[in-house]
């Protein structure tokens, strides 16, 4: 017969790799670890419900303590603007002439991008990024955006 921690060994191993292969919030390798130390657990005793009371209170334990890291790095992430998000209030230059009515070209960090305008500006000049609007961008020369 196997031994127990051969079993807790493996939901340990199956978990941690579990949290590798989803994009969790460290939850499955709190229960992994649990289940690790369970089978260690039955190296000093054959009493099959301490194993249990092992991996449910060390998962719990590690599940709660690991809360305020998972607050801290969700809010880190969600505080950093990105792609789109990130476009208005930087600055552009115009590679094709923007008309009232008439889409012209911007480069923006390397990106051409379709863009519109109220004034005519010429190629070459620099602009300010308003707002995307679809997938064009709203652009104005020479005055700075508050956000």
């Amino acid at each position: 017969m196997i031994d127990p921690w051969v079993y807790w060994a493996a939901a340990g191993v199956i978990l941690v790799i579990a949290e590798i292969l989803t994009p969790g919030t460290f939850f499955f390798v709190c229960l992994g670890l649990g289940a690790l130390l369970a089978g260690l657990s039955t190296l000093f005793t054959e009493i099959w419900w301490v194993s249990w009371l092992v991996f449910v209170s060390l998962a719990a334990l590690l599940v709660l303590g690991s809360r305020p890291l998972v607050r801290r790095l969700e809010k880190k992430v969600s505080a950093q603007r990105t792609t789109i998000d990130a476009l208005p209030g930087k600055e552009a230059r115009v590679v094709e002439a923007l008309e009232p009515g008439k889409m012209g070209m911007v480069i923006v960090e390397g990106e051409k991008w379709r863009a519109e305008a109220k004034e005519r500006i010429a190629s070459g000049e620099k602009v300010k990024i308003q707002e995307v609007k679809g997938t064009h961008l709203v652009v104005e020369k020479g005055k700075e955006v508050v956000l």
